[in-house]
């Protein structure tokens, strides 16, 4: 999706806003959930708020072996995930408790508050050699 014009906002509500009503055009317009995220991948950072419990959603994740081609039925404990909060770098154990398979390669995984504790970049990370190909996600702790 190309949008054309460049925002600028000058306080965090106004790109708050922005970014809330653009995510509900996107769904409103394509009516596709798994459009909106592939699209989303390309804005940028999603903004979390601080010290707060999230679901977030990371995806596709891509066969390693074709390198087109969705995985499904992980194995939660061949999964290597990371959180990078800056430069420091803490290890992230999968449960079924924080994971949740979606259709199409897609992931669905919990942050804890201690995970959203500081203000910044996020970066969250998926790696199985064995089964897909390395995928990241950006965040921004207000």
């Amino acid at each position: 999706m190309s949008v054309g014009w460049t925002i600028i906002p000058n306080d965090w509500v106004q790109l708050e806003r922005v970014i809330n009503e653009l995510g509900s055009r996107i769904l409103d317009e394509d009516n596709s959930l798994s459009d909106y995220l592939q699209e989303s991948d390309m804005v940028g950072p999603d903004i979390l708020e601080p010290n707060t419990e999230v679901w977030v959603i990371v995806g596709p994740l891509i066969s390693s072996l074709d390198g087109t081609t969705p995985v499904q039925s992980l194995v939660l404990g061949d999964i290597t995930a990371a959180i990078y909060k800056g430069v420091t770098r803490s290890v992230l154990t999968l449960t079924a408790a924080n994971f949740v398979e979606m259709p199409d390669g897609y992931v669905k995984i919990k942050l804890t508050a201690s995970d959203t504790n500081t203000q910044g970049r996020l970066t969250l990370t998926l790696r199985d050699d064995d089964v897909f190909l390395g995928k990241s996600r950006e965040f921004w702790v207000k």
